[in-house]
């Protein structure tokens, strides 16, 4: 997103369950960046199917992630509570 600033983190969920399917999660080094993001995103359509933008109250998202998925251990599958981390290439 170089139109709306520098990102600072992006995660991906990899988890299927209903609440995290689909999550994206982007940190702009300034916050106005991530209001220009959001603007711009709102109303539009993904593979026909609506992006819902909306800020995140979390700053720290290590705490909301699976440890054990990054040890290849979480018993939880895609199903887990915690954000399964997809590897970006």
């Amino acid at each position: 997103c170089p139109q709306h600033g520098e990102i600072e983190n992006l995660n991906v969920c990899d988890n299927i369950a209903d609440h995290l399917v689909g999550n994206v999660y982007i940190k702009f080094r300034e916050e106005e960046s991530a209001q220009k993001a959001l603007n711009a995103l709102q109303g539009r359509f993904y593979d026909a199917r609506p992006i819902v933008v909306e800020f995140s109250p979390v700053t720290d998202f290590r705490e909301s992630t699976c440890r054990q998925y990054e040890e290849n251990t979480c018993n939880r599958g895609g199903y887990c509570n915690f954000m399964h981390i997809k590897p970006i290439s």
